[in-house]
């Protein structure tokens, strides 16, 4: 996002995988989003912050302080996560001796209203306190917003507290229309300088930031309609995201986990079970299969959906991956539909389409 880069989830090795693909500017990562506490989703993220903010392991000397008070003065790296995840970013950090060259603050989302305060117990010395923040009826609203793009969450039900995360862009203003609204402006020109605006296709800029307008002859000019912003749900594991249906729901993208699929020809523990008893094996390990996935993209209408967190047990070869994807496809009402793989990028145009980077 312009200048901006977030990461949802940060499993073992992904510091080596950012630094794989080019494209991806590791050095305006500044938000890391953990949806749960299972170690695929959060092992990587010591190490990705010690190699992104130039982290130093051994005891803390008089230059090592320096570098401490520098980083005082830098603007703190955000992360937001479930409860644990302040105390473990703490202790593996003291535990390792690793200091960093910025700052950092964990924000913990509490499924409590009322949540105790955070421990400021054996603090690291680039931490500052973050919030405990709770949840209003079950979610957390707007728990991160800025002019351009908020952030809301939802609890979502696996076999350990898991959230899902809803991404969304402020309205988009709408095109000026200037071949209709020159010729009115150019009529006024006069009047218009001698009220002191010299430059009248100045007023053009003042319409598409949202001002209404009235010309010297009493013509108002009313701001481009505003377009919808995008919109995108990344849920973390789960067997049942209903939780969070009401505020992912108009997702542009959908990325859903679709951990086990009903493949007896590729999976030789799905050669005795119908699909019914794959479904109820695969719900019982807090996942979801593709249909399942496919089903939650059309109770909310998403656009697109991008499946992820495939087993292990499966090839990660087309033939396989193709194969998922027609699970899902027999069920999404419509739109795209994509198995995510190493390097994939999935673009959300401004109209709202989703598309695959090459």
């Amino acid at each position: 996002m312009d200048k901006d880069m977030w990461l949802f989830d940060c499993g073992e090795a992904t510091q080596h995988q950012i630094q794989k693909f080019n494209g991806v500017p590791l050095g305006k990562l500044n938000k890391i989003f953990i949806t749960h506490m299972h170690a695929d989703h959060m092992f990587g993220l010591i190490p990705l912050m010690a190699t992104s903010f130039n982290g130093m392991g051994g005891q803390v000397d008089e230059e090592d302080e320096n570098r401490v008070q520098e980083a005082q003065q830098s603007k703190p790296f955000e992360l937001y996560g479930p409860p644990g995840l302040r105390e473990y970013v703490r202790k593996s950090l003291l535990l390792t001796f690793t200091l960093l060259g910025a700052r950092y603050v964990v924000h913990e989302l509490h499924p409590d209203t009322n949540p105790p305060p955070p421990s400021t117990t054996d603090c690291h010395p680039c931490e500052v306190v973050g919030k405990n923040i709770p949840s209003v009826d079950g979610i957390w609203t707007s728990f991160y917003a800025d002019s351009n793009i908020r952030v809301d969450a939802a609890p979502i039900l696996h076999s350990v507290f898991s959230l899902g995360f809803v991404v969304t862009e402020a309205p988009i203003p709408g095109t000026i229309d200037k071949q209709a609204i020159e010729p009115v402006l150019l009529r006024n020109k006069d009047a218009l300088k001698a009220a002191g605006i010299k430059n009248h296709l100045s007023l053009l800029g003042k319409l598409q930031k949202g001002e209404i307008i009235t010309l010297p002859d009493g013509t108002v000019l009313h701001p481009p309609a505003t377009r919808q912003g995008r919109k995108i749900a990344i849920l973390g594991d789960t067997h049942d995201a209903s939780p969070i249906a009401t505020i992912a729901r108009g997702s542009n993208l959908l990325i859903h986990e679709a951990t086990n699929a009903h493949l007896p020809e590729f999976d030789s523990a799905a050669k005795n079970m119908s699909l019914e008893e794959h479904q109820a094996w695969t719900m019982s390990r807090g996942h979801s299969t593709p249909q399942m996935a496919a089903s939650f993209a059309n109770t909310i209408d998403a656009r697109a959906l991008a499946m992820n967190h495939f087993s292990a047990r499966y090839r990660a070869d087309d033939e396989v991956m193709n194969t998922i994807k027609a699970l899902a496809q027999g069920v999404k009402n419509e739109g795209e539909v994509f198995c995510a793989k190493d390097g994939m990028t999935l673009e959300v145009m401004k109209n709202g389409v989703v598309r695959m980077k090459e």
